[in-house]
């Protein structure tokens, strides 16, 4: 195909979701929402295909679910007593077992990894096993995917998931709790919101828990709130564009220092430029007087940005890798060194990785 791309196979209707799994971390699932017949898969099918031992398998795993939404998952690793899974969630109905791909359930279910012995038994077993999908009835409200961010469970929380509400489109959030895996009640925090939402599990303290919601607004601006076990929703629900910025791409978010004191923000603007701002120990950091507290990384940008941790060698610092869809389709890469500045001004030169004529623009879709 060139430009060392190659294709998984299969037509997908939502963008992919990819998990880093497996009790020494060496499995990779991607989860996706299939657009056609592919192995048996009908269009709107949660499908899922993994990579291990050093290959891909060959077949889409057809996870007997349909979904109109994204699928987000979340690794629940191994502990004392406890095999590893990973927990996708999707937008289901009440047709069927797995739903018809409507807003009024949350669907769940786990992913299991044929490693353990204890599920030798069961259907499917050697590939892996897909248990019963579960719903919890929202009465038509959800209106997006659902953003989760996991947790090591020590706390007494499995999840935090945030949605948007069918209809008026504001941010709730809720919470899967110990030992029962019931649900609180969904806290409904305003707003109006473009895309999906955006969650960082910001500390996995066993104590003081927190995460950090970020969207973008009907308005373009992009939103944010906190919330931990001991000061609840501090900040609540606030705007961090200022008077002349604007976004066209829902946000990427990555912790970058132990215990969450640190967060970094890139979204793309309306005037189709990159742009990062810094969240260090509960205080946005200055940023270019142009932007008004947001900083130009120097790029025009088609698809909302992407960013990963990149693995670090014995000599290396903490880095992220940076990806975005350039004007000409080709996907652009770069890297950031994370240090005490606040400005990413050493970010490395984009450059271009290929892709051209490979994917479609809907990659990373710049539109909320």
């Amino acid at each position: 195909m060139g430009n060392d791309w190659w294709t998984l196979g299969g037509n997908f209707q939502s963008q992919p979701e990819s998990v880093v799994w497996g009790r020494n971390r060496k499995r990779i699932s991607v989860l996706g929402v299939s657009s056609g017949n592919n192995n048996g898969s009908g269009g709107g099918k949660i499908v899922a295909k993994t990579y291990r031992n050093g290959t891909w398998e060959s077949a889409w795993l057809d996870m007997n679910a349909t979904t109109n939404s994204p699928v987000t998952a979340c690794f629940i690793p191994w502990r004392t007593g406890v095999t590893d899974y990973v927990d996708p969630f999707a937008r289901g109905s009440s047709g069927g077992s797995g739903g018809g791909g409507e807003q009024g359930l949350l669907m769940t279910t786990k992913l299991f990894t044929e490693e353990d012995a204890n599920f030798k038994n069961m259907p499917g077993y050697p590939t892996r096993y897909v248990d019963k999908w579960d719903t919890q009835n929202l009465g038509g409200i959800l209106g997006s995917s659902v953003a989760v961010a996991c947790r090591t469970r020590e706390s007494g929380i499995m999840q935090d998931l945030i949605m948007y509400q069918r209809g008026t489109r504001s941010v709730a959030h809720t919470q899967r709790r110990e030992p029962n895996s019931q649900f609180i009640t969904w806290k409904d925090l305003g707003g109006a919101f473009s895309g999906e939402p955006v969650i960082a599990a910001t500390s996995q303290s066993d104590k003081d828990p927190r995460i950090d919601f970020f969207g973008t607004g009907q308005d373009r601006k992009i939103y944010h709130f906190g919330w931990s076990k001991s000061a609840n929703y501090s900040p609540p629900l606030e705007s961090i564009s200022e008077t002349n910025v604007r976004f066209q791409s829902v946000p990427a978010v990555m912790v970058t220092t132990p215990g969450g004191a640190r967060l970094d923000i890139l979204a793309v603007g309306t005037d189709d430029r990159l742009k990062h701002r810094a969240y260090i120990n509960n205080q946005w950091a200055d940023g270019d007087d142009e932007n008004n507290g947001w900083e130009d990384l120097g790029v025009l940008a088609n698809s909302a940005p992407y960013v990963v941790e990149l693995p670090l060698s014995a000599s290396s610092r903490y880095t992220l890798g940076v990806f975005v869809l350039g004007k000409d389709n080709h996907v652009l890469f770069a890297t950031w060194e994370v240090s005490a500045s606040a400005s990413w001004k050493n970010i490395s030169k984009f450059k271009s990785i290929g892709g051209a004529g490979v994917l479609t623009e809907r990659w990373m879709d710049s539109e909320p």
